[in-house]
């Protein structure tokens, strides 16, 4: 018998799909155990790759750590363990770059199983009972915050992220120079998030991208 141990994050995007599939995987190989733990969203982010490489034969990670993942040795490439044809569906069937940003050195070192991008959130029950338009413009969003119609997902990683999103939305696309961006537009960008983080509830600042969602629900 063979026991793999598993890590993933504590939600259940994050961790009810792996166990789902260890289970599965368990019934066409009874002798393969998954045993699944979990950590915190912010662990998953901070954690330290090389702990987590040594405890755990499976990892979910974020896309970041792939460079460390390769140079310091510390996954195996896919390419080592399934076909070119998987990882050419993998790619032709993620979220936008989500594959892509687990490739580096021309090799593969973990599956997208989950992707995150920005987007914006509505409730069209309390519009209508309030008789509000949807905005749809940058300007009517503030407006809208300024009557505490809006929030923001404001946890400090959350808010790197979408400093990112406001250079693109200013016409710089973030890490095509030197630099993340000029001065001028991370400034810019930094003012108009200013704008909007004033106008909501100081408790934006507490709550990352899930948390808010569950509260608007």
């Amino acid at each position: 018998m063979t026991t793999l141990k598993g890590i993933a994050w504590n939600h259940t995007r994050g961790f009810v799909s792996v166990v789902a599939c260890a289970q599965r995987f368990e019934e066409l190989h009874p002798d393969v155990t998954i045993v699944w733990e979990k950590r915190s969203l912010q662990a998953f982010a901070d954690a330290s790759l090389a702990e987590l490489s040594a405890a755990y034969d499976l990892i979910v990670m974020d896309h970041p750590h792939t460079a460390l993942a390769a140079t310091d040795g510390l996954l195996l490439p896919y390419e080592d363990w399934l076909s070119a044809e998987f990882l050419a569906d993998q790619a032709a069937n993620s979220v936008g770059g989500s594959h892509e940003s687990y490739r580096f050195q021309n090799k593969q070192w973990t599956l997208a199983t989950d992707a995150a991008a920005p987007i914006a959130t509505w409730r069209p029950d309390l519009l209508e009972a309030h008789g509000l338009a949807l905005p749809q413009t940058w300007e009517e969003v503030l407006d809208l915050a300024k009557h505490g119609f809006v929030t923001v997902s404001a946890f400090p990683i959350d808010m790197l992220m979408h400093g990112y999103t406001f250079c693109a939305a200013l016409g710089h696309a973030p890490f095509t120079g030197d630099c993340v961006a000029p001065d001028d537009v991370l400034a810019a960008a930094l003012t108009e998030l200013r704008k909007l983080v004033s106008l909501c509830d100081p408790a934006c600042l507490e709550r990352n991208p899930i948390r808010t969602a569950e509260w608007m629900s």
